[in-house]
Order: C-alpha cells, then sequence, then structure tokens
C-alpha cells in the first residue's frame, strides 16, 4: 500500500471519534414541544435504515402516523 494511505489510516486509527453526524436539534429551545425522541430521529436518514434494514414502509407509515403532533 501507498506510504501516504499508511499515514492517514494510522492517524484515523488514533481518533476516538470519527464523525457523529446526526440531524437533531442542536440546543434544547430548539427542539419542537411537545419533544417526541422517536420522531427526532425518525425525522431524516434514520428513517431510511429502518426500512432498508427490513421494515416494511406500512409498519413504518404507522410509526411515522403514531409520532406526529395531534
Amino acid at each position: 500500500m501507498d506510504r501516504a494511505y499508511q499515514d492517514i489510516l494510522a492517524h484515523i486509527n488514533t481518533l476516538e471519534i470519527i464523525d457523529t453526524h446526526e440531524h437533531l436539534p442542536g440546543t434544547e429551545a430548539a427542539r419542537p414541544r411537545p419533544t417526541d425522541v422517536l420522531a427526532e430521529y425518525l425525522y431524516h436518514y434514520f428513517n431510511r435504515d429502518l426500512v432498508s434494514a427490513g421494515l416494511s414502509e406500512a409498519d413504518f407509515r404507522r410509526v411515522i402516523d403514531h409520532t406526529q403532533p395531534r
């Protein structure tokens, strides 16, 4: 393998966290009220992860409909 790759890999292996990319509110004040943690996580990419892992579209819709504000 190329030296630059090895150097970069060695450095990456020293890092505790590379990425914790989330689409959650940045502050407590930015959270919608009333707060529903499940709805916050289902709002962005996590919902597609669940469907990709086998959650049926119908079951996903049921969860989304349940987490929507009434």
